[in-house]
């Protein structure tokens, strides 16, 4: 446990790093790319600054955060696995959201990249559709010509 805050922002990987089970103050994490090896504290009693992650993948945050959480880069909120309390605001994208309306947010993404999913999916049947369609008239236009010869 560590009683103040914590300035890690030189780091750009996690790769042996070891953090205490809870941080009374703050935890800069600013420098790092990768959630990759990054093992968070249970809890943080201040701001969690994530700025440079890009991905979600592997992110594991604290149950509670009593300040804000600085996710700026990510692309999606996609995977992400949120605390159960945050006490300030969750930066994200360029904004600002609660908790709650960052849940919301993610699940409006997921639901917008399932519905892209099946747009393909549909798409890539009628292409399918139209090629056997193709396939089997010009099949038929060739017996013809074969027959009629």
């Amino acid at each position: 446990s560590i009683g103040g805050y914590l300035n890690l922002s030189g780091l750009t990987s996690a790769e042996g790093l070891v953090l205490p089970q809870s941080i009374s103050g703050a935890l800069f994490l600013r420098g790092l790319t990768s959630a990759e090896g990054l093992v968070l504290p249970q809890s943080i009693g201040g701001d969690l600054y994530l700025w440079r992650l890009t991905s979600a993948e592997g992110l594991v945050l604290p149950q509670s955060i009593g300040g804000d959480l600085y996710l700026w880069r990510l692309t999606s909120a996609e995977g992400l696995v949120l605390p159960q309390t945050v006490g300030g605001k969750i930066y994200y994208k360029n904004n600002s959201y609660s908790l709650e309306e960052l849940k919301q947010l993610q699940q409006e993404e997921i639901n917008s990249e399932k519905a892209v999913h099946n747009r393909r999916g549909f798409t890539t049947g009628i292409y399918t559709i139209t090629l056997t369609l193709f396939i089997i008239i010009m099949s038929i236009v060739i017996a013809i010509l074969i027959v009629n010869r």
